[in-house]
Parts: structure tokens; C-alpha cells; sequence
């Protein structure tokens, strides 16, 4: 038996130095008294029973990572437990997978504690037997047989591979679609674990990193902030997921993507955002069995689904490593108000995404007791002219940005607030003129106005100020593009919000003097209501 542990582990990332070590190690390598002169790779191509697993290795583009002098252990299945595997039409993400399942990082014998589980690099955990018999619940063929850059044991069964969500995805013939646009987001970076604190790299490991699900950012004021929709390729990580068939897919593609039509048609931007809007809402945290058992769920986007029934109505559940997968056959039933297409709230008084015209002024307001009720969160905006001017064009007016239009209808309101809440203008209704400014198809600004507006002294008002408006283009920042300012990589600037609503005041000379009408109102909110197709 190995005595110290410790020192057989020093002495074989050494080996390429020295190969005298004590007799008890020895025990251990099914090897000769020659110093090892072949990698992995060369040890497991010259063995003909293994001619299938060193296929893989290629194929999986393993083989420059198990030829390096960093070390690992392989666990090579011989070539009868793997005759149902197609050489001739196996995929790279297929071989990669079976490869992944097989290898660990570093050096591990069949001395090794039975009780401490082993890592693969496809972040399964297996065990040895007591004894070191089988792992993975396979039987060994031969074992600890040393290599320069690690030990290589053959099974006589590949390790059964049970998939997460990500692999599920990956490998399923029916969500091909999904997996082929996931899959482009597909990196490797270097493991965060074998980084120090000041930046060192201890080892360069590396492991897959996909932007769209496993983005996160630290930020020294609030922490780590999870931008992307979710590890589902971690084993640690728990979610259940509706994914998509390919008949599913594209039927979602056709429902969506007349909302995310681009400036000239730039039919690449339009795809996009189509194929991220379909997934923004297909990961939930938490293993959840029963989603119709549920009042509500919340997706990793996040988005309140109130009706989870209606949403996985009709999926396959299907259960994973890290959660359930739910698979949605033919058709998706997103409630597109609740997910693609929601409702846009431009808060009158959050301070970004405005702008006054001259001579007006603004301050912001919080109400409270019995009234606190008629703003949203207690709070509304006061807009009053600043000096008192006849001119229409010195009349008070502000600006308000509208992100994240789409290219579908909306009936647009704004709601105003009493009159008699005003504080510096005068307690009275008043007349608007409000001006939509939006991109057209050439991307060129146009407008839309709405005039003859009036608000109230005594009542809350929602005033529709255009009814089934088609917006021909989206003006819209999709979610790769917040991962990458969150990155660091885009500034505020760069996010050209074009659609806009000008509220102005048009209130006549005679109007005032006879205090009809003031020249100045409170305004809460305006809303973009969409209206599906």
C-alpha cells in the first residue's frame, strides 16, 4: 500500500525529473522500470483495444489538453464498450461529451479514498470502489498505468453519462435548433478557481464558459451579479427548464420575430433578438415537479409568470442531473405580455431618460396619507413654468425617453395626477399637446402628435393619447448587449434610445387670465400597453 499519499503525488509531477522512488509506490503503476516517455494521447493510441476512445479523443479536440504537461487520469473504455458508438457520423459536442466523462484533472489511483468523490472534467463526481475494483460503478480492466502526464485506467463499460440541462439541450436530435444557437456562445476561460486573490494564476485550467447563461459581474459596492440566465451546465445549480423541440422553435420564431424588425432591414439583428427573446423566459431557479401546481413562477429574466399551467401545458418532463427539463413539443405557449412583448412604465419622476425644455421647471413629489394611494410608489413629478410668458413655445414641456420599443402595436396613455396637487403652479386642469417621436424603416425620426389633451383639477386621469400605434422598427437593447455594459464594454452613451414623448402646454393668454386653465400639471406615469397579434 502507498504510505503517504502526499509524496506519490510529488513524485509523479516530477517524473519528467527523476523516476527513483520507493518501493511501496510501486506497487501501485502497472509499469516498467523505464522512465514513461509517452503523454496519454500516445499511450492510449498504441493500445489497439482502446483504438475507439482515441477516435474521440481526436474528434473531440481533447487530444492537444491530454498531450500537455499538465496532469490528468484517464478512464479509457475499451473498444467493446464502445461499439454503439458511429465514429463516421459522431458529432465533436457528442464526442466531447463522452471524452469529458472519462478524464479527470490530476492524478488519481485506485489507492485513493473511496470516500472522496472525483471531479471529471465534465464536472460529474464518481467514486472508486473500496479496493479500487471499478469506478463509476464500472468494472476496471487495468489500472494505474503510468504515463508522463498522468495514469491511465481502462473500464470495461463507459461511465454512464447523466446529462444536465445544458447537455440535454446539446444533445438531443430534437433541439438542435436550440442547441445550435446556444452553443455559439460556447468559450473556454480560465477556471476562476485557480485564480488568487491579487490575480495569480496558480494553474491554467481551463473550463466552458457560456456568455448567455453563466455570465455574472462583481461589482465592490453590491457584489456578484448574476447577468446571465443561469449555470445550467453546472452540476451544483438547480433549475427546472421548457426547452423547446425544433418544431417548437421555429413556430416561436415566426410568432416573434415581426416585433423585432431593424432600421433597413438588417435581417442578422432582427434574428437575434428574435432567438433571445425566445429563451429569455424559458429558465425558472429550483427543481420544480409540478409547475401547474404553481400561482406563479419566476423566470431567471426575470419575469412573473402567473399562469405556469398554461405555460408547461402539454411538455414531457424530463429529468436531469441538475433539475427537469420540460419539452415543449410543436409550440410554446408564452404569455406574451408576461414574457416577449411586456408593457413598457416610464416613471415620471426617475430622474434618467428626461429632459426640460426652457422656462420650465420641475420637482419631484411624494405623497402620502389618504392620497399617497393615487401615485405609483407615492410619488409624481410637478411641471410649472418657470416665468410666466404667453408664448406657446415658452410654455412648460419635458421629454421623456421610451426604451426598449418593439416593432408591434401599443396603445399609449399617460396619467396625470389632480391638478390641485400642484404645489408651485396653479391648482388647476390645463391643456397638452404631446409629440411621439420615433424611428421609421429608414431610420430616420418622425413624429406623431396628440393634441386638444386636457387633465383635471379634482381627478386622476389616464389619457390615451394614441390607440393601436404600429411602431414600424424596434428601438430595443437586447440582453447580450447588457452583459456586455455590465462588462464594461459599452457606455451609456452607446444606447441610442429614439422614441420618445414630448408633453407640452398649450394653454392661450385668454385661457389663463380667466383661470380656465393653469399652465402647469403633476404627471405619475406614461404606459406603452402592447396589443398582441
Amino acid at each position: 500500500m502507498i504510505r503517504n499519499k502526499n509524496i506519490l503525488l510529488v513524485s509523479l509531477f516530477i517524473v519528467c525529473f527523476s523516476y527513483s522512488c520507493e518501493d511501496a509506490k510501486d506497487e501501485h503503476f502497472n509499469r516498467s522500470d523505464a522512465l514513461p516517455l509517452q503523454n496519454l494521447v500516445e499511450l492510449i493510441a498504441e493500445d489497439s483495444d482502446l483504438s475507439v476512445f482515441s477516435e474521440l479523443i481526436s474528434i473531440a479536440a481533447c487530444d492537444t489538453l491530454l498531450a500537455s504537461t499538465q496532469s490528468f487520469t484517464v478512464w479509457a473504455p475499451n473498444n467493446s464498450a464502445l461499439s454503439s458508438v458511429n465514429i463516421k457520423s459522431i458529432t465533436q459536442d457528442e464526442a466531447r461529451l463522452i471524452v469529458e466523462n472519462h478524464i479527470a484533472r490530476h492524478i488519481h489511483t485506485t489507492s485513493d479514498n473511496p470516500e472522496r468523490g472525483v471531479r471529471m472534467k465534465s464536472n460529474k463526481v464518481y467514486f472508486f470502489a473500496e479496493g479500487g475494483s471499478s469506478f463509476g460503478n464500472v468494472d476496471m480492466q487495468k489500472h494505474d498505468i503510468l504515463a508522463k502526464n498522468g495514469v491511465l485506467h481502462t473500464l470495461k463499460s463507459q461511465i454512464q453519462f447523466f446529462p444536465n440541462i445544458y447537455e440535454y439541450i446539446l444533445t438531443s436530435p430534437n433541439t438542435s435548433k436550440l442547441a445550435q444557437f446556444i452553443s455559439q456562445f460556447d468559450e473556454e476561460i480560465i477556471d476562476p478557481l485557480s485564480i488568487d486573490a491579487d490575480g495569480t494564476i496558480r494553474d491554467t485550467v481551463y473550463i466552458r464558459y457560456n456568455r448567455l447563461f453563466d455570465a455574472t459581474e462583481t461589482w465592490n459596492w453590491y457584489g456578484t451579479v448574476h447577468t446571465g440566465l443561469g449555470a445550467v451546465s453546472v452540476e451544483d445549480s438547480i433549475y427546472t427548464a421548457l426547452i423547446p423541440d425544433n418544431a417548437a422553435w421555429d413556430a416561436a420564431y415566426e410568432r416573434i420575430s415581426p416585433l423585432f424588425k431593424t432600421t433597413k432591414g438588417n435581417d442578422s439583428i432582427q434574428r437575434l433578438q428574435t432567438y433571445l427573446a425566445i429563451v429569455e423566459d424559458l429558465i425558472f431557479r429550483g427543481e420544480t415537479d409540478n409547475p401547474a401546481g404553481k400561482d406563479s413562477m419566476v423566470s431567471t429574466s426575470p419575469s412573473i409568470i402567473h399562469q405556469p399551467a398554461y405555460l408547461f401545458s402539454g411538455a414531457q418532463k424530463i429529468k436531469t442531473s441538475n433539475g427537469f427539463v420540460f419539452l415543449a413539443e410543436n409550440t410554446i405557449n408564452f404569455p406574451a405580455l408576461e414574457t416577449f412583448q411586456k408593457p413598457i412604465f416610464v416613471e415620471a419622476d426617475e430622474q434618467d431618460g428626461r429632459k426640460t425644455a426652457a422656462n420650465t421647471t420641475i420637482i419631484p413629489r411624494i405623497i402620502d396619507g389618504d392620497t399617497a394611494g393615487l401615485a405609483t410608489d407615492s410619488r409624481f413629478l410637478e411641471v410649472y413654468q418657470t416665468t410666466l410668458d404667453d408664448n406657446m413655445e415658452n410654455q412648460p414641456k419635458i421629454t421623456f425617453n421610451i426604451p426598449q420599443t418593439l416593432s408591434g402595436k401599443y396603445n399609449i396613455f399617460v396619467e396625470f395626477l389632480p391638478g390641485e396637487m400642484a404645489q408651485q403652479g396653479q391648482p388647476r386642469a390645463t391643456k397638452l399637446r404631446c409629440t411621439l417621436n420615433y424611428q421609421n424603416v429608414n431610420g430616420n425620426i418622425t413624429t406623431a402628435i396628440a393634441n386638444n389633451l386636457q387633465t383635471s383639477a379634482t381627478d386622476k386621469v389616464k389619457l390615451l393619447l394614441f390607440k393601436d400605434f404600429t411602431f414600424p422598427v424596434a428601438n430595443y437593447y437586447d440582453r447580450l448587449w447588457q452583459i456586455d455594459f455590465v462588462r464594461g464594454l459599452h457606455s451609456v452613451d452607446e444606447r441610442v434610445v429614439a422614441t420618445k414623448l414630448d408633453i407640452a402646454v398649450r394653454v392661450s393668454a385668454s385661457e389663463f387670465n380667466s383661470r380656465q386653465f393653469g399652465r402647469s400639471f403633476c404627471v405619475d406615469r406614461i404606459i406603452f400597453e402592447p396589443v398582441e397579434n
